[in-house]
């Protein structure tokens, strides 16, 4: 009966066990179309190296939390790609420290080397260069963060949603 219960239990938690999503492009393993984090990390798990090894700024993580940013972010990465590799998992960790993370909130895609999907969604938001992070309020973009910060990640976020971008 246990057993049986615990099955139960883990199968209405709406936990689903992961399998690859790696596809390959031109002889390139990557991830492709829309992702989530769980994803991303368990095909990449060195992606989840880098976010245990950055630690953000405190004192800007914390007006981070004090923006109490909660509206949508749109995530453009490129499994291929240094500067994703670098900037993502910085992304996630100074979300998660500000307790602004919010799975049902960010929209992550994959892209290829041509930065492009077959549903033309970096078309629509003028992504170029990857990762491209947008912040949206209300429908509109409010500011992005492409390639690399121009200063910490953390400080180019506050700066963001802070409204000190323009």
């Amino acid at each position: 009966m246990v057993p049986l219960c615990i099955a139960i239990f883990w199968a209405c938690s709406g936990q689903q066990q992961l399998t690859t999503a790696k596809i390959d492009i031109n002889g390139t393993e990557m991830l492709y179309g829309r992702i989530s984090r769980d994803q991303l990390f368990y095909d990449f798990p060195e992606w989840e190296n880098g976010y245990g090894s950055y630690e953000p700024d405190s004192s800007v993580v914390a007006k981070l939390h004090q923006t109490g940013y909660d509206d949508r972010i749109l995530l453009f990465l490129g499994t291929w790609c240094h500067d994703s590799m670098r900037e993502v998992p910085r992304f996630f960790r100074i979300l998660d420290q500000a307790g602004l993370y919010d799975a049902g909130k960010i929209s992550i895609w994959a892209v290829d080397r041509a930065k492009k999907l077959a549903d033309n969604t970096t078309d629509t938001y003028d992504v170029y260069f990857v990762p491209t992070i947008i912040f949206m309020k209300a429908n509109r973009e409010i500011g992005r963060i492409v390639e690399q910060p121009e200063n910490r990640l953390e400080d180019d976020m506050l700066n963001i949603l802070s409204g000190k971008n323009d």
